[in-house]
Formats: structure tokens, sequence, C-alpha cells
């Protein structure tokens, strides 16, 4: 089993989606988040971050 796991990203959505095209090479089967997933630098009232995780999980 593989996994991944991500911190504290702080609202910031750019930044999360270069992560996610990061962990492309790594395979990972699951994703761990731990800490602050929405406030921060772009914090959005749409579902982008949902949106987001969702394209990543369904690559």
């Amino acid at each position: 089993m593989s996994f991944s796991a991500i911190y504290d990203i702080q609202g910031n959505l750019s930044a999360l989606k270069t992560v996610f095209d990061d962990l492309k090479q790594y395979k990972a089967k699951d994703i761990v988040i731990e800490g602050d997933l929405v406030w921060g630098r772009e914090p959005r009232g749409d579902n982008g971050f949902i949106d987001a995780f969702n394209k990543y999980k369904n690559r």
C-alpha cells in the first residue's frame, strides 16, 4: 500500500494542484491530509478544493 501525506494546505489551491501534479510520479493510492485545508492565502467559497481532489482521485 502506498500513500502520500500532505500538510497545511492553508487555502493555497494553486500550490495544491502543483503538489498533485508532482504526486503522479509516485502513484499513491491514498492521500492523508493533516492540518488546515481551506483557510489561508486563497480561501474559496466554491468547490475548488473538492474538484481538485476528485480530479486527482479520478486520474
